[in-house]
């Protein structure tokens, strides 16, 4: 049966269409066309169209959907986020691909913004990640680092077909620094997975990995690499099972070579690794991790193992037995929220002796009004039993207390201001270090953003369009 309609026509689809496309919740699509065919597996809009999803716009000049294999094609569209009658910006395209739960292709790219045009060298692609359509943030970011001064940053995306995906960032200061980044996917159906990539900053570094699954739960991957030097590397995988035996032999050239063998079980982790670096030195490793338990309503896993060690001055291949454990609970009083968490690790190295170490941690968040959030927290780190050598352990006693202030406030358009400071006191030298403060300017469609790292000395500033 076909039906055509050549006079105005209002389609509305409640879950159906939405449901193929993994939008969440109940959401209205309002398809508004000059002539609409539908066959009952095949709908065709023609004569220009005009859809609206909830506050999301789209209009073109046709419009194909394939109900039977998830398959939509739009021809001359542009699309906004905007909620305004004006709206701040439009993305206009020659042509979109939509793959549900996958990814949006727009190809033949136009960006409005206000009354300014300008074209994208790249297709804009929207990934699916967490139940939800994301375009990258394509807009050119200003920053300033203490050590390279000012610069831009600008980066690009490009989907050459349903299997192959790149993407590029390009930075420069104002010192002359210029990087550049690619990094490239490719992935044909669930056997072949490839991955490479390139980086210049002063010096050119590459590298080129891959993965195919053979059958029988065995996975043939492997790589190659350069540094000022070439390296590489081919590991054999097996793993019947998502629990049970698995093991691995990574052969390498010039990097470190590894054999495990391995047994999950419920959550627990028991694997032996024996490794071998270029310089034929071999370090084993026993080791056993429990999944997250409970004991009294409190949360707690274990890690144990045992390894080898080399002492610097005297060279000699010590036995190391390690035990560490983590105990973390939080409770809610009214709107604020408690939480505590203490990490305590037992050392035991030859010739020397036990050693303990520990991270303790409680915190406590609270709403100040309807916009205020503040978070403090206190933290030390103690050790105590022997003193062992700088190569066994590097860990410091100390003693802090952190705080993190947060301002949100938001109108009926989604518009308003985001703040959020970071920042430590320690209680040993008696310094107060400002960490991070973050600013956001949120419009309908856009924001506004401003992060500074106080420790680093680093500035970035840039928009990032919402769709």
């Amino acid at each position: 049966m076909k039906l055509k309609l050549n006079i105005l026509t209002y389609i509305i689809f409640w879950c159906i269409f939405f449901t193929t496309i993994g939008y969440a919740g109940e959401a209205e699509l309002i398809l508004d066309a000059g002539e609409i065919e539908w066959d009952g597996e095949y709908l065709t809009a023609k004569d220009g169209f005009e859809l609206w999803l909830d506050d999301k716009y789209m209009k073109g000049d046709e419009l194909y959907l394939d109900l039977d294999t998830k398959k939509y094609f739009f021809n001359h569209v542009s699309f906004t986020g905007c909620k305004k009658e004006s709206p701040h910006y439009l993305i206009i395209a020659k042509g979109v691909k939509f793959y549900p739960e996958e990814k949006i292709i727009f190809s033949g790219v136009k960006v409005k913004i206000g009354k300014i045009v300008f074209p994208l060298p790249m297709n804009l692609v929207l990934k699916y990640r967490d139940g939800e359509y994301r375009f990258p943030n394509w807009f050119p970011e200003i920053f300033y680092s203490g050590e390279k001064g000012a610069g831009i940053r600008i980066k690009g995306f490009y989907d050459f077909s349903s299997d192959l995906y790149a993407e590029t960032v390009l930075e420069a200061t104002t010192t002359g620094d210029v990087s550049f980044k690619v990094k490239g996917n490719y992935k044909r159906g669930e056997k072949l997975i490839l991955n490479a990539g390139a980086d210049y900053d002063q010096e050119w570094t590459a590298e080129l990995n891959g993965n195919y699954l053979i059958g029988y739960g065995f996975a043939l991957g492997g790589g190659v690499e350069y540094d000022q030097e070439w390296a590489g590397n081919l590991i054999l995988n097996w793993r019947q099972n998502k629990e049970g035996f698995r093991g691995s032999v990574n052969w390498s050239w010039k990097n470190d070579e590894e054999v495990y063998f391995g047994y999950l079980k419920n959550g627990w982790h028991s694997k032996i690794n024996v490794s071998r670096n270029p310089s034929g030195k071999i370090t084993p490793i026993l080791e056993v991790n429990s999944p997250k338990l409970n004991l009294f309503g409190i949360d707690y896993s274990i890690m144990t193992g045992v390894t080898k060690v080399t002492e610097k001055t005297t060279t000699a291949e010590l036995n190391k037995l390690y035990i560490t454990t983590s105990f973390s609970d939080q409770y809610m009083l009214g709107q604020t929220k408690l939480g505590w968490s203490f990490n305590p690790t037992h050392v035991r190295v030859d010739n020397y002796g036990i050693a303990g170490k520990s991270k303790s941690n409680i915190w406590v968040q609270s709403s100040l009004g309807k916009r205020w959030n503040l978070r403090l927290g206190y933290g030390r780190t103690d050790r105590w039993g022997v003193i062992l050598p700088a190569e066994f352990d590097e860990y410091t006693k100390e003693e802090y207390v952190e705080g993190r202030l947060m301002y949100h406030y938001r109108n009926e358009l989604d518009e308003g201001w985001d703040l959020e400071l970071k920042g430590q006191y320690s209680l040993e030298s008696k310094e107060y270090t400002l960490g991070q403060m973050r600013v956001v300017r949120a419009y309908d469609c856009f924001d506004l953003k401003a992060e500074v790292d106080f420790i680093d000395l680093f500035i970035e500033m840039g928009v990032r369009l919402k769709y």
